[in-house]
């Protein structure tokens, strides 16, 4: 039986770059060894980066490519983009080479295969639904927190473009380049697909050229899991010009009527994946899943799911077409830094305070839909922590961590001057609300809409508010209602942007209140405006209350606009090094974890490096450095924390701080 697809797959190939091959050393720092693949918009190559002294990959670009100006233009500025994503199920991005002809991306490089090939190597050359439980859950994580965080579309979702290591462990690549290449082609050629993406896995939006969203990538994820049960993708016969139709006017056949046609043996789909699947592939973005926390929640994968998640090992051909690259450590361990971190550092959506670190909450749903709260969640207790718990049981992306620090060194965080409910409240409401709460939901199941709006609003308006145990429910669980209800029901965005824009009026009115702002700034979340938190941040007044607060809940926007003074006032620099210690003694207790080291220096002290280095406080900037390279000198976190240098213009801080090594063996020292 031909695999069609492939052939498909690949008719937008351009001419690759010539001349490359092992030993040739290019940019004036990467000598490649091996070519590990190529597809329809490039090859890409392991290198060496001799200034590094670690490996790397290198996607080269078409020639056509390289000699376009604006297209270099628009993929130096995708590049910069695809920098942000920072997520353990995404290919980390690092730069942008051009010289003459040749243009490149340096990526970190992954020992892994493809879903593409690893499909070859199943029986009957399709997955089995138990197999891809636990890499499904990793793909819908990472493109939940691309959509829902950053805010960015991959727009070419496929199985070539989804990486599976040794360890079970998913890597999304390619993320925004898909774009640029494929306008590019179709500008220089006229050819192409009509949009960006591979037209075997495009959504009808794309095909027609809209405005990329998180639903287009939802469409593409429902064509690669038809294609890895079933052996094809939904339209996979005729040219491009009949895929084109089949794709805006064909309806899919169900899973088991492919298989049945295709003669593939396998075992049975569940109803809910197959209903799942054809629900994605909808013609209209409306009727598909509106997020990738959705479709997992659909497909059955529970939050603790939607991570990485080894369970069991796929076997991996370890010839030549295993790629040999750099380990980032143990993702389990890698999350839990990440989870703490945000308990205790960053500031978020519940209670703001400006002296009180929060925990990030912006995709944590307190309340499942449905079922009234309860008792209060379990917390999680660190010293209860097992190897066997971390491997199979890591912290889940989607599910509030409530680490305490267990330092004995006095905060250095003041007081609070806001009142906010004390974190051990229980999230129970009234009786007489939880019965409107109960109904409104209720009522929404129904589609009584407008009835389920009214019954919402006053929740939020009047039966939850000022009552502190309920502030989560209130912002997260009715918000987040109100919001899913908006998908279909216009008037309830309409009625959040209404007390959005009053929130801000009465912040505005009063400089003091906190309360206000909080529920402004969780409106803005559920409608997916974060970026009007940063434009509010300057109608504030200078030296305010809301101010300052809302300066911790931007602090990682205003770094990244290089607003280095005010992104150093909201955090002091002895209260970020009360928050090292503090989960450094947790590293120190718990040496099963310390593989997570690396990524906490590097992403939580790098910022914070950033920020003092940038506001000129040059020499608390040298003593966090030296703290950071304490705690780890390997040449990944020496790269990532000399980035955050350059950004704020003091590289030099590094100069005689990094000639030396830790001797081999011995283990590293904590800071404190």
């Amino acid at each position: 039986m031909a695999d069609d697809s492939t052939e498909q797959e690949d008719i937008d190939n351009f001419p690759t770059v010539a001349g490359l091959g092992p030993g040739r050393k290019l940019f004036g720092r990467y000598v490649l060894e091996s070519e590990l693949g190529s597809g329809g918009m490039g090859v890409v190559w392991q290198a060496k980066d001799v200034e590094l002294d670690e490996p790397v990959a290198l996607k080269f670009l078409p020639e056509v490519v390289a000699r376009d100006d604006e297209a270099i233009d628009e993929l130096k500025d995708e590049t910069r983009h695809a920098r942000r994503l920072t997520h353990p199920n995404i290919v980390r991005v690092h730069q942008f080479e051009h010289a003459g002809f040749i243009a490149a991306i340096s990526m970190e490089l992954v020992d892994g295969m493809t879903l593409k090939k690893l499909r070859l190597e199943q029986p009957g050359k399709v997955f089995a639904v138990s197999t891809l439980v636990p890499l499904v859950g990793q793909l819908c994580a990472a493109l939940d927190y691309a959509h829902s965080e950053a805010n960015i579309v991959h727009r070419d979702i496929k199985p070539a473009n989804v990486l599976v290591t040794r360890n079970d462990v998913v890597k999304v690549t390619d993320f925004g380049i898909a774009r640029s290449l494929a306008e590019t082609s179709t500008r220089l050629t006229g050819t192409g697909s009509g949009g960006s993406g591979t037209i075997l896995y495009m959504s009808p939006q794309q095909i027609h050229g809209s405005k990329p969203k998180g639903t287009d990538d939802l469409y593409s994820l429902g064509a690669m899991l038809y294609e890895l049960l079933t052996s094809k993708p939904p339209f996979f016969r005729g040219d491009l010009y009949s895929l084109r139709m089949q794709i805006l006017n064909n309806t899919p056949v169900p899973l088991a009527v492919q298989r049945a046609q295709l003669e593939v043996q396998g075992d049975p789909i569940p109803t809910a994946w197959s209903e799942t699947i054809l629900a994605c592939l909808a013609k209209k973005p409306e009727d598909r899943p509106q997020s990738a926390e959705e479709v997992a929640q659909r497909l059955g994968i529970t939050r603790s799911g939607i991570r990485v998640h080894p369970v069991g090992r796929i076997a991996l051909q370890r010839g030549n077409r295993v790629r040999r690259g750099i380990a980032l450590g143990a993702a389990a361990a890698g999350l839990f830094a990440l989870c703490l971190m945000a308990y205790v550092y960053w500031p978020r959506s519940t209670a703001i305070t400006p002296v009180v670190p929060r925990p990030k909450t912006g995709a944590v749903e307190p309340v499942a839909a449905g079922r009234p709260p309860s008792a209060p969640p379990a917390t999680a207790q660190v010293d209860r922590v097992t190897p066997s718990q971390v491997s199979r049981e890591p912290a889940p992306v989607f599910q509030e961590q409530k680490l305490a620090p267990k330092s004995p060194l006095p905060s250095p965080f003041p007081a609070a001057s806001v009142s906010v409910a004390p974190r051990t409240a229980p999230n129970v409401a009234p009786p007489e609300v939880q019965a409107r709460y109960d109904h409104a939901k209720e009522l929404a199941s129904q589609g009584d809409n407008a009835a389920a709006l009214a019954e919402f609003l006053w929740c939020f308006d009047e039966g939850m508010r000022n009552k502190p145990q309920l502030f989560s429910l209130r912002l997260n669980g009715v918000l987040g209602d109100v919001a899913k209800l908006g998908r279909t029901y216009p008037p309830a965005l309409q009625a959040m942007r209404e007390r959005r824009d009053a929130a801000k009026t009465r912040v505005l009115k009063d400089n003091s209140d906190t309360s206000s702002l909080s529920d402004m700034v969780a409106l803005n979340r559920q409608l997916r405006e974060d970026e009007a938190n940063y434009v509010f941040y300057d109608q504030l007044q200078p030296g305010s209350v809301v101010r300052a607060v809302l300066a911790r809940h931007i602090r990682d926007r205003l770094i990244e606009a290089k607003r280095y003074s005010d992104a150093a006032a909201a955090q002091t620099f002895d209260q970020f090094r009360w928050v090292f210690d503090s989960v450094m003694k947790q590293f120190d207790a718990h040496p099963e974890q310390r593989v997570g080291i690396p990524r906490f220096v590097v992403q939580s002290g790098g910022r914070e490096l950033e920020a003092l280095a940038g506001a000129g406080d040059v020499e608390h900037a040298r003593e966090l450095l030296k703290m950071l390279l304490k705690a780890d000198r390997s040449e990944a976190t020496i790269t990532g924390l000399r980035e955050h240098l350059e950004r704020s213009g003091h590289s030099e801080l590094l100069l005689g701080m990094t000639n030396e090594t830790p001797d081999a063996g011995s283990p590293r020292k904590p800071v404190y």
